[in-house]
């Protein structure tokens, strides 16, 4: 049978590695979501600016781009910042898509939606799209940010949490078992007790041991004190008989 500090320490880590396991999902879970919140702030400050960049050409009444008004990180080619607006004439894409194409999907009017695809040059892109009205036209407006850098803040912190359970998993397992073999020295001591009382050092065991096994050394000391009872018994019996049967021989 596994003995008692084996099961222990299995118990604790057990214990300590689901304890952990559940400690890394929660942080990376909660700082995803905390990510995605910033970024998709970030989003919504780009679409109302490409929505104020959108004005009516006096000449043809279609609605136009002024890209001087836009953010200059649109125009850096595979920057990780795209857009893509498409009118019901046109499509307006950013000049950093290069020859990247985001989908696009015309969602009923103000309504939006944010999701992850995958980018170009190995990107993840956070995507945010929508619909909306300008110059009594619909509009419908996508904006990415590249999600990548965020993923790799993940990662790195999935591994330093879990590279620190692991020391601290190690730890509590050590400290677990000194405790543990510090907690079982008053076995230790009623074993040697038990040796002493075998070659005749002693009669009884000490009774000054932790309440959780005193019953236990109270019985043992209760049955050996009926077993030497009975032996002088026994003794005192043997003598009897030997004087009587001493007197008539």
């Amino acid at each position: 049978m596994q003995s008692l500090k084996d099961r222990l320490t299995g118990n604790v880590l057990v214990v300590s590695v689901l304890f952990f396991i559940f400690l890394i999902g929660f942080n990376i879970y909660y700082f995803n979501r905390f990510g995605q919140e910033f970024v998709k702030t970030r989003l919504e400050h780009d679409i109302d600016t490409l929505l104020a960049a959108l004005e009516t050409d006096p000449a043809t009444g279609r609605l136009r781009l002024e890209e001087n008004r836009i953010n200059p990180i649109f125009l850096q080619p595979y920057s990780g910042h795209y857009f893509r607006i498409d009118t019901q004439e046109q499509t307006f894409l950013s000049q950093s898509l290069w020859d990247f194409e985001i989908p696009s999907h015309k969602h009923r009017l103000g309504t939006t939606d944010l999701h992850r695809i995958p980018g170009p040059q190995n990107q993840s892109l956070l995507l945010m799209e929508g619909s909306y009205r300008k110059e009594d036209q619909n509009v419908w407006i996508t904006v990415t940010e590249d999600y990548s850098p965020i993923l790799d803040n993940l990662k790195s912190l999935g591994l330093l949490i879990g590279a620190l359970g692991a020391a601290v998993i190690v730890l509590l397992s050590l400290l677990q078992r000194w405790i543990v073999i510090k907690g079982l020295e008053p076995l230790t001591e009623a074993r040697q007790d038990l040796k002493r009382l075998d070659k005749g050092d002693v009669t009884l065991l000490r009774e000054d041991v932790p309440e959780e096994i005193r019953p236990l050394v109270q019985e043992i000391n209760q049955l050996l004190s009926l077993a030497d009872n009975r032996i002088k018994r026994s003794a005192t019996a043997i003598g009897n008989l030997a004087h009587s049967l001493k007197t008539p021989l």
